[in-house]
């Protein structure tokens, strides 16, 4: 079997680049890096860069693939249909930096969380990069709709 393809998205794409990493894909992006580094990234880790920039994606060293809408929604559904449904994996990686998300006690997040969240919700995750905490609160169902939807197209 394939591995999974690995992104980076550049400055335009920070959206599809957040969508894409709930879904499992590892995608780096950063909003602050310059052609010369985003192109340096795309190469030195042999990455796929996702752009909407048809000049960028001329590069002969890299492989791109080029982001025909300007909406994310469409974005996503473009990427997933070409690089297979087979690869996601929801809730694994941070949203907001990428890293893979690791299993972690409620007594040790506490005091990071709501009141209503402490009763509510008992299973949690966090980002061992960053510490952003993850559980699956009310958006979650609005996301597996969103999951489940790619997955039938």
């Amino acid at each position: 079997m394939f591995s999974p393809p690995r992104f980076v998205a550049d400055v335009h794409l920070g959206r599809l680049a957040r969508q894409l990493r709930m879904l499992g894909f590892d995608t780096a992006y950063s909003a602050a890096w310059s052609k010369p580094q985003l192109l340096k990234t795309a190469v030195s880790k042999n990455r796929i860069l996702l752009t909407r920039q048809t000049a960028l994606a001329q590069n002969p060293f890299l492989q791109a693939f080029i982001i025909e809408s300007e909406h994310t929604a469409p974005q996503l559904a473009q990427v997933i249909a070409h690089f297979g449904r087979h690869h996601l994996e929801p809730f694994t990686r941070c949203m907001a930096c990428n890293c893979l998300l690791e299993p972690v006690h409620k007594a040790d997040v506490l005091h990071r969380l709501q009141p209503a969240t402490i009763q509510e919700f008992h299973h949690f995750w966090q980002c061992p990069q960053c510490s952003r905490v993850y559980w699956q609160g009310s958006h979650y169902q609005r996301m597996m709709q969103q999951i489940n939807q790619l997955k039938n197209d």
